[in-house]
């Protein structure tokens, strides 16, 4: 299974990105485009669906809360094209910023 693939099948679903502030979100961002173009053909969408980024990067108290566009840090790419525009047409987002070896962990339970 590709990434693609689960990207495809997002819609009411969750996707997460741990610890991964380059590769994983631009791979991420060309999938998502991807499956949208191929999902507009067939009159299907992915507009509702949950993104958890888990990261260490200070990107304030609130970033995802009201309007960020003031704050310089709403230019960071994992900010801008990930926590605000892969899911401003319905999906939400959530920055979970803390050490991997507590956050991954608590998840898992």
């Amino acid at each position: 299974m590709t990434l693609f693939n689960v990207v495809e099948n997002l819609e009411g679903g969750m996707m997460l990105n741990v610890g991964t502030v380059v590769m994983g979100p631009e791979v991420y961002l060309k999938a998502l485009a991807m499956a949208r173009n191929v999902m507009m053909q067939e009159n299907r969408v992915i507009k509702h669906f949950q993104l958890g980024i888990f990261d260490i990067a200070d990107l304030g108290d609130n970033p995802v809360d009201g309007d960020p566009k003031t704050d310089a840090v709403y230019y960071f790419r994992l900010f801008k094209t990930i926590l605000v525009g892969t899911v401003a047409d319905g999906s939400q987002s959530y920055l979970v910023r803390e050490n991997h070896g507590a956050t991954v962990s608590n998840l898992h339970r």
